[in-house]
């Protein structure tokens, strides 16, 4: 199988989310309160505020105003854990070129992303490197909101944006266990509404990015992440691995048949649309 591991990221969906991907051209980020396993995310915080510790920095901890929004990637495109996990019944990674994505990122005027590599608990380097920068964005990001000469307690909003700027980087600290994971994050740095309007992080008249969709009774929050605006699509640069399936030549065709709707039908499918190596077996 030809695949550039260090030059592409892979989403892992269901043939649905690749469906659903492809027609609205573009990715969801959910809020991070509402992921499905909010326990790793415990576990970046408890390592983040060990380390806040030892610098005698205030711990930071959950708010309930959180506007932070995630999609994850991953550095390997043919896990069979992670076909398990998020692709039950047969599905797909989708590879995008990672400097496309920060690309696409640079270009939203209404929030900023955080776009890194997940570092695991058993890598103290990583850990503290994590830290620093949470650190030196906060100093950045608190300077930014002074020179705004924001009315009120700085005090407070200065232990607002703390806590809040945390939820961007805690996130990028998980269990060793999950390492073969290999994750990669985008990570949206989004403040409470009323905060957004002043620090100017998007125009105050503007229609809000936040959209609903419904999962186990659950109204779960995300915002719209573009893969496909006009000339700027990203779609004929993915990279589509189809994973164990017991019809595996039939799924394999049927996503080519798809593409060949949405891209120039010249264009080369075989290389674009690959199957997984791992034998299938009922997941």
């Amino acid at each position: 199988m030809a695949n550039q591991t260090d030059e592409y990221i892979y989403h892992y969906t269901t043939m649905d989310g690749l469906k659903g991907i492809l027609e609205s051209g573009v990715l969801w980020l959910t809020n991070i309160k509402y992921l499905n396993d909010t326990t790793e995310l415990h576990h970046g915080y408890e390592i983040l505020n060990s380390l806040l510790k030892k610098r005698d920095c205030p711990e930071v901890g959950f708010t309930d105003d959180t506007y932070a929004f995630t999609a994850s990637f991953s550095k390997d495109c043919d896990s069979l854990s992670q076909w398990r996990a998020y692709a039950k019944g047969g599905g797909v990674a989708i590879g995008f070129p990672r400097s496309a994505i920060w690309v696409e990122a640079n270009h939203y005027r209404s929030t900023q992303f955080v776009f890194k590599d997940c570092v695991y608990s058993h890598d103290k380097i990583g850990c503290e490197r994590i830290l620093h920068e949470f650190l030196v964005d906060f100093n950045h990001q608190f300077q930014n909101v002074e020179n705004e000469k924001f009315g009120g307690d700085n005090e407070d909003l200065k232990t607002f944006i703390y806590q809040n700027l945390a939820l961007h980087y805690a996130p990028l600290i998980k269990h060793e266990a999950y390492c073969e994971e290999k994750e990669v994050r985008l990570l949206s740095k989004f403040y409470h509404e009323e905060i957004l309007n002043h620090i100017l992080l998007f125009d105050s008249q503007a229609k809000s990015p936040l959209k609903f969709r419904t999962q186990n009774g659950i109204l779960k929050p995300y915002i719209e992440f573009e893969i496909s605006n006009g000339a700027q699509s990203l779609i004929p640069e993915m990279q589509i691995v189809v994973g164990p399936n017991q019809h595996q030549c039939l799924a394999l065709g049927s996503v080519k048949d798809f593409l060949r709707t949405k891209l120039d039908r010249n264009a080369d499918f075989d290389s674009m649309v690959l199957p997984s190596r791992i034998p299938y077996r009922e997941m």
